[in-house]
This record gives C-alpha cells, structure tokens and sequence, in this order.
C-alpha cells in the first residue's frame, strides 16, 4: 500500500488534481463561484495546503529513494556476478592460450614439410 502512495504521489493524475484543487480554491475564495468568498484570506490558507502537501511529500519522496536503492544495490550485485563469470573465462582463454600456440607452431611445421617433400 505505500508503494501504492509512493506511485501516486508523483503521477501525472496527482499533478492535474492538485492543480485543480487550488485552481478551484482561488475562484472559490473570489466572486466567480460564490457570492460571498469563504476565505476572506486565501493566501494563508494556500500556504496551510501547500505546507500539508510538502509534509505528506517528503516520506513519500524518501520511500521512493530507499526503494530504488534497493533496486540499484541488487543490479549492481547482478553486475558483479556476470564481471566475475566473464573474467574468469577470459583467464582460461588466457591459460589455453600457449598450447593454442604450441598446437599452430606444430602444424605450421608439419604443414611446411609436407610441402618441402
């Protein structure tokens, strides 16, 4: 469920409701709406909800940051792995590799006595 809210807090319908929230705030608190406004300072009360969504944003914020250090410390364990498995079968490549050229020395030197015969 915090993951949830944690999703939440930085989605696109977040953004839009919140707009509209202190979009209707404003013209409820003028004469558009309302014949008589209900907050006689909107100001203050603007900075009240704008002060609560600060509040209810931070934990959020920080949940999503632990969250995705999570995610980066088992990426960077899976890194590791794979590294490990390659440089180990670069270092066998890398033992074979003189027997390789033993093997080629020797053919290149049955290859040349058969065509000197």
């Amino acid at each position: 469920m915090i993951c949830e809210r944690g999703d939440a807090g930085g989605s696109l319908y977040f953004v839009l409701s919140g707009r509209a929230a202190v979009f209707l705030a404003g013209e409820g608190s003028g004469n558009a709406l309302l014949p008589r406004p209900f907050d006689g300072y909107p100001y203050t009360f603007f900075n009240l909800m704008l002060g609560l969504l600060v509040a209810l944003q931070g934990p959020l914020i920080v949940m999503s940051q632990n969250r995705q250090s999570n995610a980066d410390r088992a990426q960077a364990a899976n890194n590791f792995r794979v590294n490990l498995e390659n440089e180990m079968g670069i270092e066998q490549l890398l033992r074979g590799q003189p027997q390789l050229r033993e093997e080629m020395d020797r053919r290149r030197v049955k290859s040349k006595e058969t065509k000197g015969q």
